[in-house]
């Protein structure tokens, strides 16, 4: 029977890769599929819906592993991890992670699961870490982490999203005595290290490699910090913090160079000089690029993405703005075959091609979303399906050529 269930998990998640899209931002954490052969353009109304799902409360994104749908939302005063059929919609399985969570921006989670090994890793908004089989929802492991740790609460929920490597869980937890970014063993939950007093952001964390060293990189409330993946110990940090403490864009990795931006201060691309231990030079620093949460997309050396209320395009090495939009207030995007698909928090959709020259919009829909307000979610492009998600629904649409 175990060789079995550890066959099936297997089946399960070993399409994680190219066309799925098992955590936030995408296989590559950095919001760009590796699919072709989708629509160059749309009909009017928009692709094709072959499904919505209802979802109560939350901001959480989609991950896309082993034909199926991750996600997470609040119903009934509790918090909820999620698995749909990725064909259907039909939901297969829903397991507690915690009590509800509520401040003046909405309820419910506002992280993104990460499927790995055939499991799932979620982090819920009042702090609560679980890890769950992926085939039936089954719990393996929660850590509360506010009683746990004694971490301070976040203003508007904790948002990092889980990061998963080389056998640990990592999250940055918030403001205490030693336990800001904390790191479990993935397969049984067990405490591997803690570091830190930084109050926590609202970015996922992610993985830099340089050479045959990984470090683990977070925008903490106070700035940009990389660990030690063995033991925690800091390796380097950076301060860059506004007024209001909330750092949410996951920084861009490009070579040797790290990008980090964020309201009020805007943004400054570092690069990590190899000493014992690493040195950060200031590449540029500057207000040419200043981003509340979404996320660029980095293509050919130029980044593209929301700057306050327009979308921009900028030169990565040297934060020279070329142009930028307006009307994309809060926008959200994700890359996948040559064309950028673009939310704007009231809604509207739009399929873009970015140059260094212009923005070209190709075809847009404003008819898809009930509400008109806080459309924070970013699209998800896997297996030749858009998944969109709205104040009370999940959203897939048929963007495959045919």
């Amino acid at each position: 029977m175990k060789i079995r269930t550890s066959l099936a998990l297997w089946l399960l998640c070993a399409g994680a890769g190219a066309e799925d899209w098992p955590k936030w931002l995408g296989p590559e954490a950095n919001g760009i599929s590796r699919e072709t052969g989708l629509l160059p353009s749309w009909p009017e109304g928009g692709p094709a819906v072959l499904w919505e799902a209802p979802l109560a409360g939350g901001f959480s994104c989609v991950s896309i592993a082993g034909r199926r749908a991750f996600t997470q939302e609040q119903r009934d005063g509790s918090q909820y991890l999620l698995a749909l059929d990725e064909k259907t919609g039909r939901e297969l399985w829903r397991t507690v992670t915690g009590p509800g969570y509520e401040d003046r921006h909405g309820e419910g989670p506002r992280a993104t699961p990460t499927v790995d090994g055939g499991r799932v890793y979620a982090l819920d908004g009042g702090n609560v870490l679980v890890c769950a089989g992926a085939a039936d929802g089954a719990v393996v492991w929660r850590h509360d982490l506010r009683k746990e740790y004694g971490v301070d609460m976040s203003p508007y929920g904790w948002s990092g999203s889980p990061l998963v490597d080389g056998g640990l869980v990592a999250v940055n937890a918030g403001k205490s005595e030693g336990s800001s970014v904390l790191a479990f063993k993935a397969d049984t939950g067990e405490l591997a290290w803690r570091n830190l007093d930084d109050r926590a952001g609202y970015a996922s964390g992610i993985v830099r490699r340089a050479g045959e060293r990984r470090e683990f990189v977070f925008y903490t409330a106070e700035g940009l910090v990389a660990l030690d993946p063995a033991d925690g110990r800091l390796l380097y940090r950076y301060p860059w913090r506004n007024k209001w403490n909330n750092s949410g864009m996951t920084p861009v990795l490009h070579g040797d160079t790290i990008l980090i931006s964020t309201l009020d201060i805007g943004a400054s691309l570092l690069r990590v000089k190899e000493a014992s231990p690493p040195e950060l030079e200031v590449v540029w620093s500057g207000k040419s690029y200043e981003t509340e949460f979404g996320n660029p997309i980095l293509i050919d050396g130029w980044l593209y993405g929301v700057r306050k209320n327009s979308f921009a395009g900028i030169e990565y090495a040297t934060g020279t703005l070329a142009w930028d939009v307006k009307g994309f207030s809060r926008a959200t995007c994700c890359y996948a075959d040559g064309r950028l698909y673009i939310l704007n928090e009231k809604g509207r959709l739009v399929l873009a091609r970015a140059t260094p020259e212009r923005l070209e919009e190709v075809s847009a829909v404003e008819t898809l979303f009930h509400r008109t307000d806080k459309n924070w979610v970013m699209p998800v492009v896997a297996n030749g399906r858009l998944y969109l998600r709205d104040g009370d629904r999940l959203l897939c649409l048929d963007v495959k050529a045919k």
